[in-house]
């Protein structure tokens, strides 16, 4: 019996000292050299290549990548039988064909992008005074015209809430100064 308790009081005592907190195990951290106080022998580093070499390795797909080029000019080609005469009478035509004129949509988008470019150059925008119960894009219809009414409501008033810090723009004050883009 007293074997017995000898055994286990020797077997708790070892069960204590073995989780003292006096040894503490050493943490790595990465990007810190440390140096080898021996050199590993030839069974470990057989052991590490083994594990490499059971690896499996994957070869890297070539993707094809796109190439974009933004405002490049589209080539011509000139038929072979074509009199240099014709050739001058097509590009003068061309070069005389007017521009497509852009929607007021485009040209509001347009305005709005150069202003959030340069929010403090007053060349790029006019301030307009709020009637009472008028919202933004009845400020702009009255402003613009009825084109303004076609004008995407969450983008138009995210936009310009961006550009007129502090004033509601869903529901003006009767004389707030709310400023728009000059188109």
């Amino acid at each position: 019996m007293k074997t017995l308790i000898l055994a286990f009081s020797s077997l708790f005592i070892l069960l204590i000292a073995a989780c003292s907190n006096d040894v503490q195990t050493p943490t790595l951290s990465t990007n810190k050299p440390y140096f080898l106080k021996e050199w590993p022998d030839s069974a470990y580093i057989k052991n590490i290549d083994s594990i490499i070499a059971a690896e499996p390795v994957k070869k890297q797909l070539q993707e094809k990548k796109t190439n974009i080029v933004l405002n490049a000019s589209t080539p011509t080609l000139k038929l072979p039988t074509q009199k240099k005469s014709e050739t001058k009478l097509t590009e003068k035509t061309q070069a005389t064909k007017p521009q497509q004129k852009q929607s007021f949509a485009e040209s509001f988008a347009n305005a709005i992008s150069k202003w959030q470019s340069d929010p403090n150059n007053t060349t790029l925008y006019t301030t307009i005074q709020a009637k009472e119960s008028e919202d933004i894009i009845q400020l702009l219809a009255r402003t613009y015209g009825k084109e303004a009414k076609k004008l995407p409501r969450f983008y138009t008033l995210s936009v310009l809430q961006s550009l007129n810090p502090g004033v509601s723009l869903e529901a003006p004050n009767a004389g707030d100064k709310i400023r728009i883009p000059k188109l």
